[in-house]
């Protein structure tokens, strides 16, 4: 697989050709045998997906669902809350369409919680807006354009009322961070395969909580692609066999790389301690920016924050240039992207 001047892992992580072989694999047996008795000899192999899954979460296996995006199984689930008349709490970093969603309803009191400081956040502003008549809170586990890690363990520790649910986006967390259900202590956890998990398009999982009046399989879609949950389970057990940490230490040194080159030359960078480094570049600058990137080969994310996050900027004054380098990223990769961005920066 081709993934020279490949930084773009947080958009779609470059999956190993044995999740293509899966999906293909598959295919062809159904172009065979038809549909009904392709889905049939592989039943056991998509039941075992979901034990992948279950493990790679924490969770039990009848607790976890399959989609085909995050948004999808999260706009599936938010149907079945019970928020008419009702407040919801979101996270000042909440996913922009997410947010969009919310108040394109009309019949729920959004309200966007403060800020909390990185190394230190103080929690007490958010319980003393945990309320009855609160609904659900919406956290991510990490966010989208500058990378920050979230508390959700101890945001899941929190005191709240027995009705309002805890619901965690991990799109951005699983396949670069371990994971766990039970120690978020979150009701419903929503996240895709394709991004640093290194799964196919389309392939999205969920988990669900006991405290939910629905389960995991009602957010499912009925005619699923059977090929793309086989591909996925073989993102997943690869993810799996090298380890959480693993992964997340070697994705860090190159992460880490890119932050201290954009500290040597007083480039901002967003706050985030993960896999993504958001350089911020201006308005202005954007266009020259992703001229210079397409004209060097490297593959990132020129990132609007006024329309992926619009809790956490005033109007804007500039965009993200998200960087998010994998296993897959080489030292000829890391010399050229630093040589793209003493051009264009």
């Amino acid at each position: 697989m081709r993934t020279t001047g490949y930084f773009n892992a947080a958009s779609h992580g470059v999956p190993e050709v044995g999740v293509y072989e899966k999906m293909v694999e598959y295919l062809m047996c159904e172009a065979k045998l038809g549909p009904d008795n392709t889905a049939a000899e592989y039943a056991e192999a998509i039941i075992n997906v979901r034990r992948l899954a279950a493990g790679l979460l924490g969770g039990a296996i009848n607790a976890i669902g399959f989609s085909s995006t995050t948004t999808t199984a999260w706009r599936s689930m938010l149907s079945r809350l019970d928020l008419a008349g009702k407040r919801v709490l979101v996270a000042p970093h909440d996913w922009g369409e997410f947010h969009r969603t919310i108040k394109a309803r009309g019949d729920v009191t959004v309200e966007v919680l403060p800020p909390l400081h990185g190394s230190n956040p103080d929690l007490a502003q958010w319980v003393a807006r945990f309320d009855d008549d609160v609904a659900a809170l919406f956290v991510p586990m990490v966010t989208a354009v500058g990378g920050v890690r979230y508390p959700v363990e101890a945001i899941g520790a929190l005191p709240r009322p027995k009705a309002m649910k805890f619901v965690v986006d991990g799109a951005q967390a699983l396949g670069q961070l371990p994971v766990d259900v039970n120690n978020i202590g979150c009701d419903v956890f929503v996240s895709t395969g394709r991004k640093w998990l290194r799964g196919p398009r389309q392939a999205s999982m969920v988990w669900v909580g006991g405290s939910c009046d629905f389960a995991a399989g009602d957010l499912e879609p009925a005619d699923k692609n059977n090929a793309l949950l086989l591909g996925l389970g073989v993102a997943i057990d690869s993810f799996m066999h090298t380890g959480a940490e693993q992964v997340q230490a070697q994705i860090m040194g190159r992460s880490n790389q890119i932050r201290d080159w954009a500290l040597a030359r007083s480039v901002p960078v967003e706050a985030g301690q993960t896999g993504s480094v958001s350089l911020i570049v201006t308005l202005d600058a954007a266009a020259k920016v992703k001229a210079a990137l397409a004209e060097g080969g490297i593959i990132a994310k020129l990132l609007d924050t006024r329309y992926f996050e619009p809790n956490i900027t005033d109007g804007g004054t500039g965009h993200a240039l998200r960087l998010s380098p994998h296993l897959y990223t080489s030292d000829q990769d890391m010399a050229d992207l630093f040589k793209v961005l003493e051009q264009a920066l």
